[in-house]
Formats: C-alpha cells, sequence, structure tokens
C-alpha cells in the first residue's frame, strides 16, 4: 500500500493527516447525553456502550437518574456492559426499586458485571457480598 502512495515516507503524513474517528464518535455520543430529547440521550448511551467507553461511565451513573425511563434502561444496559466496581453499589441499591423493569435490568447488569447469580430479590444477599470486600479479591 505504501508503494501505491509513493513510498513509507509518504504514507506516515497521510495518516497523520485522518481524523481520529472514535474521538469524534466519542464527543457526538457524549454531547447526547445533554440533549433534551430522550431519544437523543438513549443514542448517546447507546453509542458509548457500544464503542465500550469505559471513561464514561460517571455521565452515565448520573443518567440513572434521569426522568425518561427508556434512558433509565439504556444506562443499566450500558453499566452491564461497561460498568466496573463503582457501579455495583448504585445497582445494588436499584434492586428495591418499585419499577420490576428497573429491579430487573438492574440484577442483569450485576449478573453481568460480577459473573455472579444471586437472586434478584432481596437484595440483602447482594449488599452482603459487596460489604465483604469480595468484589475486591
Amino acid at each position: 500500500m505504501a508503494a501505491l502512495l509513493g513510498g513509507a515516507a509518504m504514507a506516515a503524513p497521510i495518516a497523520a493527516e485522518l481524523p481520529d474517528v472514535v474521538a469524534q464518535d466519542v464527543a457526538r455520543f457524549t454531547a447526547l447525553l445533554g440533549s433534551p430529547l430522550a431519544e437523543r440521550r438513549i443514542e448517546g448511551v447507546q453509542g458509548l456502550s457500544n464503542l465500550k467507553h469505559w471513561p464514561a461511565e460517571d455521565a452515565l451513573l448520573r443518567l440513572l437518574a434521569d426522568p425518561a425511563p427508556g434512558v433509565q434502561r439504556a444506562v443499566l444496559l450500558a453499566l452491564g456492559r461497561l460498568g466496573s466496581a463503582k457501579s455495583v453499589p448504585h445497582l445494588i441499591r436499584l434492586l428495591d426499586h418499585a419499577s420490576w423493569e428497573r429491579r430487573q435490568n438492574a440484577w442483569l447488569a450485576l449478573c453481568r458485571l460480577t459473573a455472579l447469580d444471586l437472586p434478584a430479590q432481596p437484595s440483602q444477599p447482594w449488599q452482603q457480598w459487596w460489604e465483604s470486600g469480595a468484589a475486591t479479591n
């Protein structure tokens, strides 16, 4: 390929001029998280999740309080993909939420993050596991 472009010396400057597509996508999806439209916030969450952009975890945790149920669902699914130990206490608290769907998605995210299969209800087994420091072993 470099020979077609005039040698290796010419290929390096061309590559340096190309935009960082991933950084552009991350910036676009992160901006969508602040949209007034729930559909756009969902798009932002799903985009960051598909990129597995772990630095977005804090922003996603803030969106757990979003007024739109669709955004909350997208966040829970995303945290199941890219969450870390930082997400676990938030997910455990949601096991006691009034909404069955919210509880179920929180439980699925916890199972995926931890590879445990503790019951969804009550939340005490999860809380005891977390407090025992099992996540640090």
